[in-house]
């Protein structure tokens, strides 16, 4: 309880207090209710300018966005990764300026922290993540680690009105995918000759016409394949259509058919593709995805029909699509380049 609120009470039950006294102290206790107000609201405040800076740092309406348990989470679309940390200040420091380098530090270690708690919980393939291939291999592990330090800051810190200080640290996930891929081809043989050639500078993709498939009844009465393939098409990439069903995203999904051959996956990729640009690109938008530069502007579309296995990663499309997504692929290069997007 404050002074002015105490000498109030003391005097308020007086009825001979001087009526000056009481103006006085009424005075001072709506100025000290104002400077709580306004430092409520001023806190209030800058929580809300950093949930919209953090909002409008990582998100868009396109955006496949997996949220980590302490803010920041995993931005499938962009690559993003990002995590929050808070630090305290402390009571020993020796001066406000040491108090908020403290705090700052204290952040930063909170940050890297939370960091590691989401990109170990970033899906791989159906059957582990980062932490599963960490507790597998060593060098996974210390390069994490690595990753970790050399995480980049998401703007400028956060000062709270507490004395407390927010930092936002990041990294992407290409920078994560060349520690884990590797691990994950080794365990599959790839079916395709190497091609060290850059994604964005393949001349030929698409150059060859595809065969069109023999037709033949519908394999699935739940499927909705695509029309039938043109003579002549050529396409820059394949687009799975996964929107009426739950996905969860992954670094190296599967997908295959109804009968669980696989169509794509890290055993029929590129090894060079799929470790600088990943396997795999994801949107919430299926016009965004036909534009996006890893399958534009051509890409053969796909209508999904069920995700494979309880991790819910892989998905299934049906006979007749898996034959043509094959078909373009025997003559067309967009598989073995990793030109594939799934729209959730």
């Amino acid at each position: 309880m404050d002074r002015a609120l105490c000498f109030r009470l003391h005097f308020e039950w007086k009825p001979d207090a001087d009526p000056q006294i009481k103006s006085f102290l009424y005075y001072q206790e709506r100025t000290a209710m104002t400077k709580r107000s306004i430092q409520f609201a001023t806190l209030v405040l800058v929580l809300l300018l950093s949930a919209m800076h953090l909002s409008a740092q990582s998100l868009n309406p396109n955006d496949v966005f997996e949220p980590g348990p302490k803010g920041g989470g995993t931005n499938w679309t962009t690559g993003l990764i990002t995590a929050i940390g808070i630090g305290t200040p402390s009571p020993n420091a020796a001066n406000r300026a040491q108090m908020r380098a403290m705090a700052l530090r204290a952040a930063k270690v909170d940050a890297q922290r939370n960091l590691l708690e989401i990109l170990n919980n970033v899906q791989v393939t159906a059957v582990s993540n980062v932490r599963d291939l960490s507790l597998q291999h060593d060098d996974v592990e210390s390069r994490v680690q690595g990753l970790l330090h050399g995480a980049q800051p998401m703007g400028e810190p956060r000062y709270l009105p507490d004395g407390s200080v927010e930092v936002t640290l990041g990294v992407y996930r290409h920078d994560v995918e060349p520690i884990v891929m590797p691990k994950v081809l080794e365990t599959h043989a790839p079916s395709v000759p190497s091609m060290n050639m850059p994604m964005s500078l393949d001349p030929n993709l698409g150059a060859n016409p595809p065969v069109a498939p023999p037709a033949g009844p519908q394999d699935s009465a739940n499927a909705m394949p695509t029309p039938p393939l043109d003579a002549g098409r050529a396409f820059t990439g394949l687009l799975i259509d996964a929107r009426d069903f739950k996905v969860r995203p992954a670094m190296a999904p599967k997908i295959v058919d109804e009968s669980g051959r696989e169509i794509y996956g890290s055993s029929l990729v590129n090894p060079e593709y799929a470790v600088q640009h990943g396997m795999i690109g994801y949107s919430k938008n299926i016009q965004a995805a036909q534009t996006n530069e890893r399958i534009a502007n051509t890409p053969l579309i796909i209508k999904g029909i069920k995700t494979d296995g309880d991790r819910l990663t892989d998905i299934v499309v049906s006979n007749a699509d898996a034959e043509k997504i094959r078909s373009a692929a025997q003559t067309q290069k967009f598989l073995n380049q990793a030109r594939v997007m799934i729209v959730l």
